[in-house]
């Protein structure tokens, strides 16, 4: 089946008005956007959770876990390194532990710092999003794969919904598809994450052509909810 492109303006509203609002009530629901570096993944992504925000007046918790991240700094939000931050920056806060070098006990610090951060927005009636901006270094290389699965699993009874990115959709669970609602896929480097993308989309058969032949910064996204699938693009 050959998708429609329809423009993101177009589709944007009933997005970001229904988002978190299945069957008219308030409920976590999840997101996954997949694409390799320079695709147009952190634009989109910082770009709904920003308009979410200021629409809806969500709360939004980023971790962010890169080195270096112009597209993070340009939300102008507060960012911190210790959790919990001051009351008047807790809305729309950027939450960001760096490894200080190369040596082993730098990511270890990092990958404790992590688990407090989820361990304490854990609680019942989060009411956030929870936004992870490379969700396969937490799973493949800090060894959360546990407790990130039990988030997707398990948040929405908290009212949280999650905003998870990667580079790598090989090297991150099946939770990834199966527990979000919405799914965007941006062009592939190459054919075998193009079948991994696809599968999370929802079909390998379906997707992975299109995915392949998607042009720059266009992506699909797929409302598992309704069953409609679209490629659009940020500024059209």
């Amino acid at each position: 089946m050959e998708l429609d492109r329809v423009s993101w303006a177009e589709l944007e509203p009933a997005f970001i008005g229904t988002w978190g609002w299945p069957n008219g009530k308030y409920e976590g629901e999840h997101m996954c956007i997949v694409g390799p570096t320079g695709s147009g993944k952190s634009m989109f992504q910082n770009h709904i959770i920003k308009r979410r925000a200021d629409s809806r007046g969500s709360y939004v918790y980023i971790l962010a876990t890169k080195p270096a991240d112009k597209e993070m700094k340009k939300l102008g939000w507060p960012i911190v390194n210790t959790w919990p931050p001051p009351w008047d920056k807790r809305k729309q806060v950027i939450f960001w532990p760096k490894i200080t070098g190369m040596l082993d006990g730098s990511q270890e610090k990092q990958k404790y710092d992590i688990v407090q951060f989820l361990d304490q927005i854990w609680q019942e009636d989060a009411n956030c999003i929870l936004v992870f901006d490379e969700i396969a270094y937490l799973e493949d290389e800090l060894r959360l794969g546990r407790i990130i699965n039990r988030y997707w699993r398990e948040a929405r009874t908290q009212h949280i919904s999650i905003v998870a990115g990667t580079q790598r959709p090989r090297n991150v669970s099946r939770n990834m598809w199966s527990q979000t609602t919405f799914a965007v896929g941006f062009k592939p480097d190459d054919e075998d994450d193009a079948i991994r993308t696809a599968e999370i989309l929802g079909s390998r058969k379906e997707f992975k052509d299109q995915l392949m032949a998607l042009k720059r910064h266009e992506f699909i996204i797929v409302e598992k909810r309704n069953h409609e699938a679209y490629i659009s693009k940020l500024g059209t």
